[in-house]
Parts: structure tokens; C-alpha cells; sequence
């Protein structure tokens, strides 16, 4: 069943984040929408383009035989979402949550104006009250102090806490002191990295998003928080670094 709920999850995150490169660079908020997403899985899609976007994301699954739409609403930094979804209400049927996560009921023929509505909402909480801009917060919850603490197994063990979203995070770990040793562009905005310690053990990672991120990090000690997975290539097993964030460590380059 697990594996099951993954490969929903998988089509509709790869059908959502084909949507999120369509809006402008400016927008404030997603509001993505498809026929028939599992509502299940919506939730966990949502926090996914949090993550990679860090907008305020909508995640609306229509139902064919009646035209309404499930929603499910996670927040970005301090947004507070429950708050723009009110600002909006007489569109919707129904909404309900809390500041960071929500869900709503709306009919199709209200989501384009509720898409600017609540993109207006967020904007003005954004310039009100968050200095104009989203800050990323990163809580850490562990640290390594090499590669080679990153074994296949105890990353195996984190996966089994999925599925991960609000009220279970991924787990982030710091690692500093590290050193990158190579790198690439993909896609021209994402880096393909390899990292390594003390010991000279190595570990590959990827960090989304992040082609301009480069600066300030090469040649020099780096401390890296990251959530670890398994990368399978060709029936090969490796853990890799899903990075969150990197910068020079300011002891070691003092």
C-alpha cells in the first residue's frame, strides 16, 4: 500500500510542479489545480512545492462527475494561510485549518479569481508584516560529522517515518566542516554536488533551485543541512543529500 500511496504521489507532485513553472517569477502564491489528484496525497504534494518554491501553495483536485474541488492549503515561512483563505471566503463552500495548513471547497468556475484573490491576500501579509519578503526558516534536527555516519541503513530506517508533511517534517541534518568537491548545473537551475569530509569519503547531493547559490561555498570548509534518501540508479543503492541550504563555516574561514 505504502509503495502504492508513493507512485500517486509521484504523478500528481510531477503534474503540480509542471503547473508551478507556468506562474511568473512575482507570484506571491500557487494555487495549482487537476482533475481527479487523490486527495490523499495533495497535502504531501503541497508541502513538496513549498519546499522547492517556498510560496504558499493550493493544491485543488476537481471531481469529474460534479465540478467541486478539495483543497488543501500549506503556508510558507509566517504566512498565515487560514487568514488569506478568509479573505477570500465568500468564493469558497467551505475552509477550515489552522495559519500553516488548511482545507477548502470551492466550484470550478471560482478558481481563477480565487487564484488572484489569495495571491493578493499573501502579498499583503508579505509587505505588512514580513518586510517585504519570504525569509526561508531551516530547523535542524540532527548533525553528522562525516560521510561516513550516512549509512544506507539508517536512512532507510528515516524513510519508514514517511509519509513526511505538516506535523511529521522530513528530518534535516546538519554536516559541517564539509568540503565541495565537484559540481554541476542541471536543467540550468538546480546543482548536482559531491561532498566530502575529513576522512575523504564522499557523498553526492542535489540541491533544487540553487544554480546562483555557488558563491561563497567553493574552496572553503562548508556547513551543509540536507534531508538524506536513497538514490537508486541502475539497481544500484547510494544515499545521497536532498540539500535545504549551504554556507562557508564561519569558524573554519575566520
Amino acid at each position: 500500500m505504502n509503495h502504492e500511496r508513493k507512485e500517486l504521489q509521484a504523478g500528481v507532485a510531477a503534474a503540480a510542479l509542471g503547473q508551478a513553472k507556468s506562474f511568473s517569477p512575482g507570484a506571491r502564491a500557487l494555487v495549482l489545480a487537476g482533475e481527479d489528484w487523490h486527495e490523499g496525497v495533495i497535502g504531501i504534494v503541497a508541502s513538496k512545492v513549498v519546499e522547492l518554491h517556498y510560496k504558499p501553495t493550493v493544491m485543488v483536485t476537481f471531481h469529474t462527475h460534479n465540478g467541486l474541488g478539495k483543497g488543501s492549503v500549506r503556508a510558507a515561512g509566517r504566512v498565515d494561510v487560514l487568514e488569506a483563505l478568509e479573505v477570500c471566503g465568500d468564493l469558497l463552500m467551505g475552509f477550515g485549518g489552522h495559519k500553516a495548513a488548511a482545507g477548502l471547497t470551492i466550484r470550478r468556475e471560482c478558481l481563477e479569481e480565487f487564484r488572484s484573490r489569495f495571491n493578493e491576500a499573501v502579498e499583503r501579509q508579505v509587505q505588512e508584516r514580513l518586510g517585504g519578503s519570504l525569509t526561508r526558516e531551516l530547523h535542524v534536527d540532527a548533525e553528522v560529522s562525516d560521510a561516513r555516519e550516512l549509512v544506507a541503513p539508517a536512512v532507510r530506517a528515516m524513510d519508514r517515518l514517511s509519509p513526511f508533511g505538516i506535523g511529521n517534517a522530513e528530518p534535516v541534518i546538519a554536516w559541517r566542516g564539509s568540503w565541495v568537491k565537484s559540481h554541476r548545473t542541471m536543467k540550468e537551475k538546480h546543482l548536482k554536488l559531491s561532498f566530502k569530509g575529513s576522512a575523504h569519503d564522499e557523498v553526492e547531493g542535489v540541491w533544487f533551485n540553487a544554480a546562483g547559490a555557488l558563491d561563497g561555498i567553493l574552496g572553503v570548509p562548508v556547513d551543509v543541512a540536507f534531508v538524506p534518501q536513497i538514490n537508486t540508479y541502475r539497481n544500484a543503492q547510494a544515499v545521497q543529500l536532498k540539500v535545504r541550504d549551504a554556507r562557508a563555516n564561519p569558524v573554519q574561514t575566520a
